[in-house]
């Protein structure tokens, strides 16, 4: 009995390994950089969008001619725009995002994707009433998100376009400040591939 696991094992770890082969040896691989701008914004009734932009590399693992996995890392210019104390405010939140989206090629040259994203606040400010104020201490360092979206790739050029919606799911104010406040945002630009 011992001897027949023995042996199940090592069938099913060969038929891993030759698995795993095969997909690696079919899967074509890409980096690429890409930039975009972000219309942004919070889950609060009175908060007004705020636009940034997104800069960031990217790589692309092919599966065949119809997937592909897509890690990105990214700089995001994020916020919103609120009033506080009746004082008109931006928040400006600066991030390093990592997307990883799972993209379905619709037809050679357009894709959809969704995946998960983690951001990681690097800087945090409020502006408004001639005062700029760090509010890093306020909020919280890491943020969990899900995004969906389309990329369209030219045809003879490594030049492609995206858009791309991002929710989140995690607060990004400390619970202290008894608010319920979480981003979205919208990203659209350009993307090249080598």
């Amino acid at each position: 009995c011992k001897h027949n696991n023995y042996n199940m094992k090592k069938v099913l770890l060969a038929a891993i390994l030759m698995l795993s082969v095969g997909v690696a040896a079919n899967a074509q691989f890409k980096l690429g950089a890409k930039a975009g701008m972000n219309i942004t914004g919070v889950n609060v009734s009175d908060a007004d969008l705020k636009i940034g932009f997104s800069i960031g590399a990217l790589s692309q693992i092919k599966l065949g001619d119809k997937w592909a996995v897509q890690p990105e890392v990214l700089f995001n210019m994020q916020g919103f725009k609120a009033k506080e104390d009746d004082v008109k405010k931006s928040f400006n939140l600066g991030y390093i995002s990592v997307p990883i989206m799972a993209q379905f090629y619709i037809t050679k040259n357009l894709n959809v994707e969704l995946g998960p994203q983690l951001g990681f606040l690097i800087f945090a400010k409020s502006k408004g009433g001639g005062e700029s104020v760090k509010i890093k201490s306020d909020m919280e360092t890491v943020e969990f998100a899900l995004g969906a979206g389309a990329a369209y790739e030219l045809a003879k050029l490594p030049i492609g376009f995206f858009a791309r919606y991002t929710y989140g799911f995690t607060e990004i104010a400390k619970p202290s400040l008894g608010k319920d406040v979480k981003n979205y945002g919208v990203q659209v630009g350009a993307f090249v591939k080598f």
